[in-house]
């Protein structure tokens, strides 16, 4: 059976929800995160205005680059 991630994520596969404590225009509109090729990774997105419309700009973030590399 082995562990899964926290979410039960499958591989290639990710949720994404909306940040309810953004305290900043910095910070993502939504967070989530996403397992590719059995690792895992923070997922956030930014809603943007394009000239077709809104859009997310999104950022992947290693999950074992924020407890320092094993």
């Amino acid at each position: 059976e082995g562990h899964r991630s926290m979410s039960n994520e499958r591989d290639n596969s990710g949720t994404l929800s909306r940040n309810e404590r953004k305290t900043s225009p910095n910070q993502p509109d939504h967070k989530g995160s996403i397992m590719i090729e059995g690792k895992d990774y923070w997922l956030s997105a930014w809603v943007k205005e394009g000239p077709n419309g809104r859009f997310f700009s999104l950022a992947v973030t290693p999950k074992d680059q924020q407890q320092g590399n094993r």
